[in-house]
C-alpha cells in the first residue's frame, strides 16, 4: 500500500495542473462546445490583446513578481547575515511564526487600514502635524503604479522566505563566514559570499514560487492593487465571471498569456541569478571587503522586523475596526465600541467559517496522511528525492492558479462535480500538499532511526514500529504540518471561487468580496475571523503535544540531551 502513495501524490500534484491547462487550450483558440463555439481561431487572443489597458495589466503582472522576490530575499539575506546567532535573530524567528499563519488577504486588509489616506498612520499625525481635518485626496491604496500591491506582497513574503531560509541554515557551515571575517571582510559581505550561495541552492524553488505567486496573485491585487486597469490575473477573473459566455474564451486566451508572463518573469529571475553570481564572484576575487556595513545592517534589521510589526499592527487594527462605533477622521481611536456588526453577521459567519474549517481540516488530514505514507515509503525503500521530484512538489506553486483553475473548473463541470465541497477540498489539497511535505520531510529524515532498529530487534513489525514509536515522537511536527496546511487552505481564494462555482462560499471569499465596499466594520469582522482561524488551529496543535507528553520531558520543546 505504501508503494502506491507516491503515485497518488504525483497524480494529485500534477494531474489537476495538466488537466486544467489542457482544458483552456481549446477555448483559448475558439473551440468551446460548452459555449457554443466549435471552430478554431485566434480571435480570443486578439480580443484580449486589444482590450483597453491590457498591455498595462501585462506589465504590472510581469514586473511585480521579480521585484517582490528581489526585495524580500535581499532583506531576509541581509538580516540573516547581520544578526544570525544573536538574540535579535531568535526574537525575529519568534515574531515571524504567527505572521506566516496569517492569510494574505487579511494581511492586505490590515495594511490598507494602516496606510490609506484615512488610515491609522495618518490619523496619528493629524491634525497636529499634518493640518488635515479631512482625509487627503491621495491615491495610496489601489495606485495605478502598483506600489501598494508591491509593498503588501513584500511585507507578507518576508516572513515566508525568512522561515524557509532558517530551515536551510543547518545544511550549511557558518564557519566559512567566520573565516571570511578573519580575512578582513565585513560581516554582511563575509556571510553573503561564503554561506549564502549554499543556502540559496536549497531555497531556490521557494523563491521561484514567490515570483510565480506575485505575478498572478488575485486576492491581494483586488484589495491593494490598481483597478483601472487591474493586474492581468484580476482582469482574467472578471472575464471569467462575465455573463457573456464568449468572454470565457477571451479569459482562457488571457490565462495562457498569464502563463507566459509568469514564465517570462521566472526566466528573468534565472538570468538575474547568473548575473548576480558573476558579479559577486568578480567582487570577491578582486578583494573587495565592504567593511563599513553598519547602515546596511540597520536597514535590514529595521525592514525585516518592521514587516512583521506591520502585519501584526494591521491585525490589531482589523480587530479594532470590527468593534468600533463612531470613528471620524482624524480621531486616532473610535469614540465608542459597538458589537452590532458581530451580532448582525453572526449566522453568516458561522456558516462560511464552518465551511472553511471543514474544507481546511479535510484537505490537511488527507495531505498529512499521504505525505506520511510517502515519507515512510522513502525510508523503507531507501529512496532519495531527485531534483525533478522536488520540482514536481512545487509545480502547483510555480504555475499560476488563474492559468489552470479555469480549465480545471470546466473539467469538474463535465463530470458533474463542480460546486461540490469535495471538489473544492480536492482543489485545496493541490496547494496544501507541497507545504505539508516540505515541513515534514526534514524532521522525518532527521529522526534517530536507532529507536526503530531497537524496536525491530525486540520483534516489532515495521507497521507497529511506525505507529507506536515514530509517529508519537514526531507528533509535534506532524501537528504543525497539519496546522500549516489548514492555514494554506483557509487562505485559498481562487480555488474556492472557481471550483466551488460560487456555491461553496468560505470566510475568505466573503472577505475579499467586501473589498470593493467601504464598510470597514464589516470588512474588519470577516478579515479578523479569517486571520484568527489559523491562529486557533496553531495554538491547539501546539497545546496537544504538551498535554499528551506532560510526563515525557524528552518530548517537550527546548529539551536538550
Amino acid at each position: 500500500m505504501l508503494r502506491l502513495a507516491p503515485f497518488l501524490a504525483i497524480g494529485i500534484l500534477i494531474g489537476p495542473v495538466l488537466a486544467g491547462l489542457m482544458f483552456i487550450i481549446g477555448p483559448a483558440f475558439g473551440h468551446a462546445p460548452l459555449f457554443g463555439a466549435t471552430g478554431f481561431s485566434v480571435a480570443p487572443f486578439a480580443h484580449a490583446w486589444h482590450s483597453p489597458g491590457f498591455l498595462t495589466s501585462v506589465w504590472l503582472s510581469f514586473w511585480i513578481g521579480p521585484v517582490t522576490a528581489l526585495i524580500s530575499l535581499a532583506l531576509v539575506a541581509l538580516f540573516t547575515a547581520a544578526f544570525s546567532g544573536t538574540r535579535l535573530f531568535n526574537g525575529a524567528l519568534t515574531l515571524m511564526k504567527p505572521v506566516i499563519a496569517m492569510p494574505h488577504a487579511a494581511a492586505a486588509f490590515g495594511l490598507a487600514f494602516l496606510i490609506a489616506p484615512s488610515g491609522f498612520m495618518l490619523r496619528l499625525l493629524s491634525p497636529e502635524l499634518t493640518g488635515f481635518s479631512r482625509p487627503p485626496d491621495w491615491l495610496v491604496v489601489n495606485d495605478p503604479a502598483g506600489i501598494a500591491l508591491l509593498f503588501g506582497l513584500v511585507v507578507k513574503e518576508i516572513p515566508f522566505l525568512f522561515l524557509v531560509l532558517i530551515a536551510a541554515l543547518p545544511q550549511t557551515d557558518e564557519r566559512y563566514a567566520r573565516v571570511a571575517r578573519v580575512l578582513g571582510r565585513g560581516q554582511v559581505w563575509a556571510w553573503l559570499t561564503s554561506v549564502f550561495p549554499g543556502v540559496y541552492a536549497q531555497i531556490r524553488l521557494p523563491v521561484y514560487a514567490v515570483v510565480a505567486f506575485a505575478t498572478s496573485v488575485v486576492d491581494v491585487a483586488m484589495i491593494l492593487g490598481p483597478g483601472t486597469p487591474p493586474t492581468l490575473s484580476v482582469r482574467i477573473l472578471r472575464w471569467m465571471s462575465d455573463p457573456d459566455l464568449t468572454m470565457r474564451m477571451t479569459a482562457a486566451a488571457a490565462a495562457l498569456i498569464q502563463l507566459g508572463v509568469t514564465l517570462s518573469a521566472l526566466g528573468l529571475w534565472w538570468l538575474g541569478e547568473h548575473a548576480v553570481a558573476r558579479l559577486g564572484k568578480m567582487l570577491a576575487l578582486r578583494g573587495y571587503r565592504f567593511c563599513h556595513d553598519l547602515p546596511l545592517r540597520l536597514l535590514a534589521g529595521a525592514s525585516t522586523l518592521g514587516a512583521a510589526f506591520l502585519v501584526l499592527a494591521g491585525l490589531a487594527l482589523i480587530a479594532l475596526w470590527s468593534i468600533s462605533g463612531l470613528w471620524r477622521f482624524p480621531d486616532a481611536l473610535p469614540q465608542n465600541l459597538d458589537f452590532g456588526t458581530w451580532m448582525r453577521e453572526a449566522n453568516q459567519i458561522v456558516n462560511v467559517a464552518g465551511r472553511a474549517m471543514l474544507i481546511g481540516i479535510l484537505a490537511s488530514l488527507i495531505a498529512v496522511a499521504l505525505v506520511l505514507a510517502c515519507l515512510e515509503n522513502e525510508y523503507r525503500n531507501q529512496i532519495q528525492l531527485s531534483r525533478w521530484a522536488r520540482l514536481t512538489l512545487y509545480l502547483p506553486l510555480l504555475v499560476p492558479q488563474i492559468a489552470f483553475l479555469f480549465g480545471l473548473s470546466i473539467w469538474w463541470l463535465l463530470w458533474g462535480w463542480d460546486g461540490t465541497i469535495w471538489a473544492v477540498t480536492a482543489a485545496h489539497l493541490v496547494f496544501v500538499m507541497p507545504y505539508v511535505y516540505l515541513l515534514l520531510a526534514d524532521p522525518w529524515n532527521a529522526f534517530d532511526t536507532r529507536y526503530l532498529a531497537a524496536a525491530r530487534l525486540l520483534g516489532k513489525s515495521e507497521n507497529r514500529v511506525l505507529l507506536t514509536i515514530r509517529l508519537p515522537i514526531l507528533l509535534r511536527p506532524i501537528l504543525t504540518a497539519f496546522a500549516l496546511g489548514f492555514a494554506i487552505s483557509i487562505a485559498q481564494y481562487l480555488p474556492t471561487l472557481l471550483i466551488g462555482a460560487g456555491r461553496q462560499p468560505t470566510i475568505t471569499t466573503e472577505a475579499v468580496a467586501l473589498a470593493s465596499g467601504g464598510n470597514r466594520r464589516l470588512i474588519g469582522v470577516y478579515a479578523l475571523v479569517q486571520a484568527l482561524l489559523p491562529f486557533v488551529i496553531f495554538a491547539l496543535t501546539a497545546l496537544i503535544p504538551t498535554i499528551l507528553w506532560r510526563n515525557r520531558r524528552a518530548l517537550q520543546p527546548g529539551f536538550v540531551r
